[in-house]
Parts: C-alpha cells; structure tokens; sequence
C-alpha cells in the first residue's frame, strides 16, 4: 500500500514538474512573439485617416524588416526622436536613394513626384495641399525613408525639416491588419 501511494506521489510531482516546464516554455514564447515579433498599437490622432482612425488598434510585424526593406506604399511605425516610446504610423512613400518634389495640381493641391514621376495616392484623404519646410527637390539618404500620413493636411511627418527622413533604425515594425473595431 505504502509503494503505491509513493508512486502515486512521484506521479503526481512529475506531472506538476510537467505542467509547470510547459507553462514556463508558453510563457517565454508568448514573450518572444510579443517583443520581437508581433505587437498592437493604438493609432492616437488624425493623421493616417481615412485608413486608420484614432482609437484603432492595429498588429505590428516588428520582425518583417530585419530580412525584408521596406517598400513604397508600406504603413510602418517609426520614431522621429529619441524619445523612443512615441510611435508614429506613417506611409513610406519615398525610398533609399530616390528623388521626392511635389508639384501643383489644377485641383489647387501637390502632387508628389518620385525621381520625376507622380505618385498615384488613392489613400489620402484630400490630396496634399502643403510640403513642409523641406527643400525640394530632396534625395534621399542611403537607408533613409520619407513617410507621410494619409490625411496630408494634419500630418506631421517626413515633409518637415524637424522630422526629416526616417533612418531605417527607427522603423519598428509594419502595419499587419487592424484589430479594433473590426469591420
């Protein structure tokens, strides 16, 4: 009787020993994939409207740009300073190397220009009426992205000479999908 509530006991400790490991292993898991692979962000302000709302939550691949660059039209969330707890959510819309300038529209508006060419911007929400106090037209540095936000005329963001282009190094992760509200 005694061997049987021995093993009962040794039964009963390897299997809390178990389920703690297994907790332990879920836990360091859930942290990984939490700091330095998918996060949230709640969107705060106006800038990004139409596409993203204050209050909106969205995921964030924080890993995508260790092995990929960013590309033209990515919404990526980026520092300006070093106050590294205030994230931004921006559109990249000039790349490494490229020209950006802007130039009127007959709508009384800008259109930005890339290395020459316009850009098709169907995201905004009424077109670009200012550009800042950059100087144009401006190359960009070597690892460095010009970002704008959606709703141009409540953005601030690369087109101000304050901000500037955003260094690769600030950019933390991209825009995966919105979580709240769901639509």
């Amino acid at each position: 009787m005694s061997s049987e509530v021995s093993n009962k006991k040794k039964n009963n400790n390897k299997e809390i020993k178990e389920w703690v490991l297994s907790l332990a292993v879920v836990l360091l898991a859930a942290f990984v994939i939490r700091y330095f692979v998918v996060s949230t962000l709640v969107v705060k302000g106006i800038s990004m409207e139409p596409t993203f709302y204050h209050g909106n939550v969205i995921a964030v691949n924080k890993f995508i740009y260790k092995v990929s660059e960013p590309k033209r039209g990515d919404i990526i969330i980026c520092t300006y300073s070093d106050v590294e707890d205030e994230m931004l959510i921006k559109r990249v819309v000039a790349l490494p190397g490229e020209t950006i300038d802007f130039m009127p529209n007959e709508s009384g508006k800008y259109n930005v220009v890339i290395d020459g060419n316009v850009l098709e911007e169907n995201y905004t929400k009424d077109g670009t009426a200012f550009y800042g106090d950059m100087e144009y037209p401006y190359t960009l540095p070597e690892d460095c992205y010009f970002v704008m936000g959606d709703n141009r005329d409540n953005s601030t963001d690369s087109r101000w000479e304050s901000i500037g282009a955003i260094d690769k190094e600030r950019i933390v992760g991209k825009e995966l999908f919105k979580i709240w509200p769901i639509e």
